[in-house]
């Protein structure tokens, strides 16, 4: 995450690349990890690769769209319940299902032991016999169940897809080289002249940091580049958004297994890996619909349906927690109205704020603290009050982000940008599209040079005059 602050200093497409390859490296290293110690190690250089990958693809899809982002987040989003839904699928068929914990922590047996008593009458008793662990059993299931295998495709998945995105980018490199080819040796020159870009606030890199003012400084940096109290505050309601939908998706895909095998409703333990496959599937689906359903409403519209929605499927699952039919709805309902709560959040955040490095960061950041979390806490709560404070915590978690949404929705409405561009509607998006001054909808115009092989005194100076007048009335009228 701190290399993905100075994105100003550092390539975002390099870091990218190298953390797509970190994360698909780890995943052939871990079925070599013999200790907890390197197991460890090998999971924090893989999530610190993912959250990279996390933040910076978030930022340039939202740089890159602007306000018009919100259906192409929704797209980008869905591949990761896609990947969520099939990762378990590929991994399940090399598992042995066969629990090792009795062979790894030793386990206690109670055999019948027959007693002679007065009377010549014989009395049978019972007697706990301690069996210590067996490491040459968990050995052997280890190497019956051929779960490195599924790892090596999940790896081999990942390095397919980082070399098609580094043969992109080389193609993208090559024809930029040709470009600048033909400005410098082939009279290739700019027409009129180009604008510079407004310089950027530069971050102090890493290893500059390391004295006290380099801290200080670049902690000013950090805070001075959220910008005024309206943004500060839109940014904070978005994390505290962010933190209770990734939370509440993280937790009741992790215990809703857990709460069908405990929870003592009927329900077999193969019904607890349907349950997850249905979380998931609806999950991936959920996001796959949200891609149109964003071009046509508005993220503020969908993102209460989704609250809403979630916060009354998971009501009426705790009052029948019972019934085995309302566990399977319940599931299916609350994975589809989860699926685009995260992305829509976001999209909704931009349109009240322009998102820069450092908001971008802290929404990754504070998104995966809750997803880190909050299954400790559910853990927690399962194991000292019961599996039913599963639902009733994630129920809490909805009804406050119902206050998180009118909280973020108040304060947005305050902002300049959300002022400018008043939207017509609240459910529905507006096909009219305004052009303020000084900014484009669709592209940055100062990173744009229009090439011919002729000189700038070549140009007519009449049509020059003429464009200068037209664009003057234009300024005025938007003014």
């Amino acid at each position: 995450m701190f290399f993905s602050l100075s994105g100003h200093s550092l390539p975002n497409h390099a870091m990218m690349l190298a953390s797509g390859i970190g994360v698909s490296f780890a995943m052939f290293v871990i079925p070599a990890c013999t200790n907890l110690a390197s197991l460890l190690f090998v999971l924090i250089i893989m999530g610190w690769c993912m959250g990279c990958l996390d933040c910076l693809a978030n930022l340039r899809m939202i740089l890159l769209f602007g306000k018009h982002v919100s259906p192409f987040l929704q797209a980008m989003h869905c591949f990761y319940g896609l990947g969520a839904f099939v990762s378990p699928m590929i991994a399940s068929a090399f598992l042995l299902n066969k629990d090792c914990s009795p062979y790894i922590d030793g386990f206690t047996v109670e055999t019948p032991v027959q007693r002679q008593s007065s009377g010549n009458v014989s009395t049978i008793d019972t007697a706990t016999v301690r069996i210590a662990p067996q490491p040459q059993r968990v050995f052997r299931y280890r190497h019956m169940s051929h779960v490195p295998v599924a790892f090596y495709i999940l790896g081999a998945l990942q390095g397919s897809t980082i070399i098609t995105y580094f043969c992109f980018q080389l193609a993208i490199a090559m024809l930029v080289a040709y470009v600048i080819f033909m400005e410098k040796f082939r009279g290739l020159k700019p027409k009129g002249k180009v604008r510079k870009a407004i310089p950027q606030n530069r971050w102090l890199p890493l290893w500059a940091g390391l004295s006290v003012d380099g801290v200080i400084g670049y902690l000013r940096d950090m805070l001075g580049s959220c910008g005024p109290r309206d943004v500060v505050m839109v940014t904070l309601f978005t994390c505290a958004g962010l933190f209770l939908f990734d939370g509440l998706q993280s937790s009741f895909a992790n215990y809703i297994y857990t709460y069908a095998a405990e929870a003592h409703m009927g329900l077999e333990k193969n019904e607890g890996a349907v349950l997850d496959a249905c979380f998931w599937g609806l999950f991936s689906l959920g996001r796959m619909i949200a891609v149109p359903v964003a071009s046509r409403f508005t993220a503020a519209f969908m993102l209460i349906v989704n609250i809403t929605g979630c916060s009354v499927v998971l009501l009426l699952t705790l009052i029948f927690k019972w019934s085995r039919v309302m566990i399977y709805i319940g599931t299916c309902s609350v994975g589809l109205f989860v699926s685009s709560m995260s992305p829509t959040v976001m999209s909704m955040c931009e349109q009240f704020i322009d998102i820069n490095h450092t908001i971008t960061t802290c929404l990754v950041v504070i998104a995966a603290l809750g997803e880190a979390l909050c299954p400790i806490i559910v853990g927690n709560l399962v194991v000292s009050l019961g599996p039913t404070s599963f639902l009733a915590f994630c129920l809490t978690f909805s009804l406050a982000a119902v206050l998180v949404y009118w909280a973020l929705l108040l304060a947005g409405r305050q902002t300049p940008k959300y002022k400018a561009a008043k939207p017509d509607s609240f459910i529905w998006l507006s096909g009219k599209q305004l052009v303020l001054e000084g900014e484009s909808t669709l592209i940055n115009t100062a990173s744009v040079k229009y090439y011919s092989r002729m000189d700038e005194t070549d140009s007519n100076p009449d049509l020059m005059a003429d464009d200068h007048h037209n664009h003057t009335e234009f300024d005025r009228t938007l003014k």
